[in-house]
């Protein structure tokens, strides 16, 4: 039985999103990060342990040996691959814009510990999303 308080709406519409975007990156710009690191496995001095949300923020940095990837200062471990990186962040709200996603640490990257880099969405992932959203119902 589908639920009749949302109507037909869209997700977003019902429980709110984030914006995305798609800009080159900027040196020195402010970014907020967040993942769920988790630490060396089954190991109980472990920093982080996977089960709660990490927040870094700082002045993001092209790598060194990847200058597609883009990073902030961060100590997050193994496990925070995949988390958002956000421009323009309202801490009051919980707002921004996602400009990309946490990929790798600084030891692939060639930055210096500890950064936490991302894939900046770009003309590519402009492409993918727009052919997306020709696709929604």
């Amino acid at each position: 039985m589908a639920n009749p308080a949302t109507a037909g709406r869209r997700i977003a519409e019902v429980m709110g999103s984030q914006k995305i975007g798609f800009t080159e990156p900027v040196r020195d710009e402010f970014i907020h990060t967040f993942g769920y690191p988790k630490g060396q496995l089954n190991d109980p001095n472990a920093k982080y342990a996977g089960s709660r949300l990490i927040h870094c923020a700082g002045q993001a940095r092209p790598a060194p040996k990847a200058p597609l990837l883009w990073g902030e200062p961060c100590d997050m471990t193994h496990g925070a691959s995949g988390g958002p990186h956000f421009a323009q962040f309202d801490t009051r709200t919980g707002t921004g814009t996602v400009v990309g996603i946490t990929t790798t640490s600084a030891e692939l990257a060639g930055g210096e510990a500890p950064m936490l880099y991302a894939t900046r969405l770009g003309d590519s992932a402009r492409r993918l999303y727009n052919w997306a959203q020709t696709r929604l119902l």
